[in-house]
């Protein structure tokens, strides 16, 4: 893990090097997203993209609870719109089609999952209890500090908020990869295919990818029965607090 004390200068560095470029992208920008669709997916091979999302996992891991949770939130502010928002963009992006990508290796397809969903699952598991119930706050005022800024707790309602609308949005591709990941290990067991049940547990990431992609449909059943507690429209469907688009019924899901 990285050492707290470096956390802050860390964040300031990757924002003002523009690694990802964070504002006024256009067709001249030449940056990760630029390469990984460029250069890494032609070659399949995608070792600047997994270092860079392993990089954002081990700092906001780092951060989150920590002392620097405020370079979080101000991240970019003088440019733009402040927060990990942009980042978690790209998260979304790259998983989005990792599974349709090519590989020269098979076992990268994984080590990319799960170099995104570590990323998913560590922002729906901080605190879930406490700030799963509490979503709706969005659509209204938000806590601010004395400087007027939003609260980190804010912050990171605000980016697991974004998750949940981007995960439960009716026809949402980015739960489909997550049960398709799921089932697929479910055939696996269920039809005791010994051939491919050794290669699940030799690849030591496919195993990691099935385990978070269960974690995180963990998370969205929580909120889910968090929603339960309240009113709940009789069509059995939501209406996200930040997108005003239907949400699908996980409970009406098989996988």
């Amino acid at each position: 893990m990285l050492a707290g004390t470096g956390n802050r200068q860390l964040w300031q560095l990757l924002e003002y090097c523009q690694v990802l470029q964070t504002n006024n992208r256009d067709e001249t920008t030449q940056d990760i997203l630029v390469e990984l669709n460029r250069t890494e997916a032609p070659q399949g091979e995608y070792p600047q993209s997994t270092a860079f999302l392993h990089f954002l996992y081990q700092l906001l891991r780092s951060t989150l609870g920590g002392s620097n949770n405020d370079v979080v939130r101000r991240l970019g502010q003088d440019r733009r719109s402040g927060g990990f928002l942009p980042y978690l963009e790209f998260v979304k992006e790259v998983f989005l089609k990792y599974d349709v990508r090519t590989y020269k290796a098979p076992n990268d397809k994984w080590e990319v999952a799960v170099s995104t969903l570590r990323i998913v699952h560590l922002l729906l598991s901080e605190d879930d209890q406490q700030e799963f119930g509490e979503l709706d706050r969005l659509a209204g005022g938000r806590t601010l500090d004395e400087d007027g800024m939003e609260t980190e707790a804010e912050r990171v309602r605000s980016c697991r908020a974004e998750l949940i609308g981007w995960f439960l949005a009716n026809r949402s591709q980015l739960l489909y990869l997550v049960l398709s990941i799921i089932r697929e290990l479910a055939r696996v067991v269920i039809e005791e295919d010994e051939d491919e049940l050794s290669l699940v547990v030799r690849s030591r990431e496919r195993e990691e990818a099935a385990l978070l992609a269960l974690r995180i449909l963990k998370h969205l059943l929580t909120f889910e029965m968090e929603s339960d507690q309240k009113a709940r429209p009789p069509t059995r469907t939501y209406v996200s607090p930040i997108h005003s688009t239907p949400l699908v019924c996980l409970s009406d899901l098989t996988v």
